[in-house]
């Protein structure tokens, strides 16, 4: 039984945590839109949060939570939420924006609003400098060999200082 968001049927944003996550010593003010949301919860009897993505749904794929990690919430979210725009944002770490940039943006109808941050130097070679190649080199090989329309643009991409980081988003529902 999907729901109905509560401030004009626009917005739900997923806070997503899990059972082993630790506790934070502030936790920011829940708005209108936010619902919380245990990931994983098919892999343990204990209940964090008022929703998670396995209890009642009967396409949950919560038990892949090692490897899907907060994927299986937006996969719960894909049934769930009846809204025009769906976020996802952690337990602990929150896109900052306002409400009125948010209600103006969502008004334009852009299609995606994410994180963003600004590196010093390209992201390739801030990832050389972590020693993170290896994933990196077989990311774009994935990207080479299932998308190679896409190959040139992200190739591009990772020759800017632009990253977006920690998988926190919000979209049009439909997307």
């Amino acid at each position: 039984m999907a729901e109905k968001c509560d401030e004009k049927n626009m917005l739900t944003r997923l806070i997503i945590g899990c059972e082993k996550d630790k506790k934070l010593l502030e936790v920011p003010e829940p708005t209108v839109w936010d619902k919380y949301v245990q990931a994983g919860a098919a892999l343990t009897d204990a209940r964090i949060y008022p929703y998670n993505d396995h209890d009642g749904f009967e396409k949950s794929i919560s038990v892949r939570n090692t490897r899907y990690s907060e994927m299986t919430a937006v996969y719960w979210a894909r049934y769930n939420i009846d809204t025009d725009y769906v976020g996802i944002e952690h337990y602990r770490r929150r896109l900052t924006i306002g409400k009125d940039e948010l209600l103006n943006a969502m008004a334009d109808g852009v299609d995606v609003i994410t994180a963003y941050y600004e590196f010093p130097e390209p992201v390739i070679e801030c990832n050389a400098k972590m020693d993170f190649m290896d994933p990196f080199y077989v990311s774009m090989d994935i990207i080479k060999k299932m998308h190679p329309e896409d190959y040139d643009l992200a190739d591009k991409e990772v020759h800017t200082p632009h990253f977006h980081p920690c998988n926190m988003n919000i979209w049009k529902k439909e997307i």
